[in-house]
């Protein structure tokens, strides 16, 4: 009998609720007045408006209105407490094409003002600064792209390539191999895994507000760089006291040629333990090869192991084709340079970083993090890098700020010369 009382009590709250439409909060029949005093200075892809708020006391913002060239219609509001605002989008290839802009004022009314129409003159949009920087190069096993957004505005990049061309046929359709979205003010991006045959690439530039270009190709059609992993019968790791700069990666069970024996297993690895940071590895990769990239396994297959303990978080590469002078091989600082000086006869192939995929903080993973560590961490070589032979590993530090290091494998690739 208590439930049935409670229950028809509710049903009786229920009925009385009537759906409330939302409406502002006063009733003010009068407009506001318009902004004043408009000033333009116009920027890549845009326009900084400045103005004079009128002196209505319920004002509350003003909105700006205006049609980009992919036909958009986009709005941009400015609290009454700020005196500009900024409308972007505009897609010019130059400074010369002329765009208007109507400015309004809103009250707590929500009464809208008449507009004050503004003529605008954007600089070159950002989205045409990176069209016009991209440069579309051979690489190996495929193509280098390279660009430069100066603004670092958010580009969506559709990187496409014939994927249905098949030997001695005609062109097939550009296709979508990947796409990425990226606000840094340089990048590249190497599309991989094909071979070394005639293939038409491109790629597709769009901004936030639904701009696009048409797709951008090299001048001509590029032909991969052959690329091969290396044979790993070939190489041999330094071993400890072999030279000074090296550390001893033989701790437990770790044994330095594990880093190239082909298995990825919990037991094949190598361990360094308490000594001071960078912790050094050569390897001799028994001939010169022009590098094109390496791949560095964890140690670990399983959440609680990768991204934590002794795995390698960031390091440095230094490379060089000639055996190593016992000369040179220097570990003080005397030339001050913040380096060890046996840097100063090796060549610096790159800073490189473990990342996790999904940004997650801490220990956490997500599956696609754990699917990155158990395929490899893929780092590229840059295509400057001069061939070499000998590949040394500073390790900077570790994902578990502990007092070990150790990682499970390395495979190169590149093109023996």
């Amino acid at each position: 009998m208590k439930r049935l009382i409670i229950y028809m009590i509710l049903l009786a709250v229920i009925a009385a609720c009537e759906e409330k439409a939302l409406e502002p909060i006063t009733s003010d029949p009068t407009l506001p007045g318009v902004v004043t005093d408009v000033t333009v200075t116009n920027i890549s892809g845009g326009a900084v408006i400045a103005y004079k708020i009128p002196e209505d006391k319920d004002l509350l913002y003003v909105k700006a209105t205006y049609t980009v060239d992919n036909g958009r219609t986009l709005e941009t509001k400015a609290s009454m407490f700020e005196k500009s605002l900024v409308v972007k989008g505009f897609n010019g290839i130059d400074n010369t094409k002329e765009y208007t802009v109507n400015l309004s004022c809103i009250d707590r009314s929500d009464n809208e003002s008449g507009t004050v129409t503004v003529k605008i003159k954007p600089e070159i949009s950002p989205l045409q600064k990176v069209k016009n920087s991209m440069d579309i190069s051979e690489a190996f096993g495929g193509a280098l792209y390279k660009w430069e957004n100066d603004e670092e505005e958010p580009i969506t990049m559709f990187f496409m390539a014939d994927t249905v061309k098949a030997e001695g046929a005609d062109p097939g359709e550009l296709i979508d191999t990947r796409i990425i979205k990226t606000t840094q003010e340089s990048g590249e991006y190497i599309a991989r895994g094909f071979p070394d045959k005639p293939r038409e690439f491109a790629v597709v530039l769009q901004d936030n507000y639904g701009n696009e270009t048409e797709p951008i190709k090299p001048e001509s059609i590029i032909t991969p760089l052959k690329e091969e992993e290396l044979d790993k019968s070939l190489m041999s790791v330094a071993g400890y006291g072999d030279n000074p700069v090296d550390d001893k990666w033989d701790w437990w069970e770790g044994l330095p040629s594990a880093l190239i024996d082909g298995s990825v297993a919990w037991g094949s690895c190598a361990i360094s333990y308490q000594t001071p940071y960078p912790r050094h590895l050569t390897i001799d990769l028994g001939k010169n090869y022009k590098l094109s990239r390496y791949v560095m396994f964890q140690r670990g297959d399983s959440k609680g192991r990768i991204y934590a303990y002794g795995n390698p978080k960031t390091w440095y590469v230094y490379g060089r084709s000639e055996p190593p002078v016992a000369e040179e091989e220097i570990t003080e600082d005397l030339d001050g340079d913040g380096l060890q000086d046996w840097t100063n006869h090796w060549t610096l192939v790159g800073n490189h970083e473990i990342v996790k995929p999904s940004g997650l903080p801490g220990s956490d993973v997500s599956q696609e993090d754990i699917d990155a560590a158990l395929d490899g961490h893929n780092f590229d070589v840059p295509m400057e890098t001069k061939p070499l032979r000998y590949f040394r590993i500073g390790v900077l530090s570790n994902w578990g700020n502990t007092g070990w290091v150790n990682w499970s494998e390395i495979d190169f690739y590149g093109v023996e010369l």
